[in-house]
C-alpha cells in the first residue's frame, strides 16, 4: 500500500492443517537466507482457507499458498530471480515428502 511500512517478509508460505510440506518448505526458505512469514502476512487458517480446501484437501494432496512481496517481484530480474528461489524450495520441501 502507498505510504505503508514495508512487510519485512520475503515471502509468506501460507497454510491451515497439513504441516507435512509446509513447514519443509519454511525451512527451505529461511536456510536459503530470506525472511519467511508463516502464515503471515496473511493466513489460511480456516475459515479463510477455500482454495486450500478445495484444490488440496479436498484431493488428499500437499498444499501450501505463496505470498511473494510485490516489490521483490517488479524489481530488475525479479520474477526469474524468486521463481529460482521458490522453485528450489518447493525441490527441497518436495524431496521430505
Amino acid at each position: 500500500l502507498a505510504g505503508a511500512t514495508p512487510r519485512p517478509f520475503h515471502v509468506g508460505v501460507l497454510w491451515d492443517r497439513d504441516a507435512a510440506f509446509a513447514v519443509p518448505l519454511l525451512g527451505a526458505l529461511r536456510r536459503a537466507g530470506h525472511c519467511i512469514g508463516d502464515n503471515l502476512p496473511y493466513s489460511l487458517r480456516h475459515p479463510a482457507r477455500y482454495t486450500l480446501e478445495r484444490h488440496g484437501e479436498a484431493w488428499g494432496r500437499h498444499h501450501v499458498g505463496l505470498e511473494v512481496r510485490q516489490d521483490l517481484l517488479l524489481a530488475a530480474g525479479g520474477v526469474p530471480r524468486w521463481a529460482r528461489v521458490v522453485g528450489d524450495a518447493l525441490a527441497a520441501a518436495g524431496g521430505t515428502l
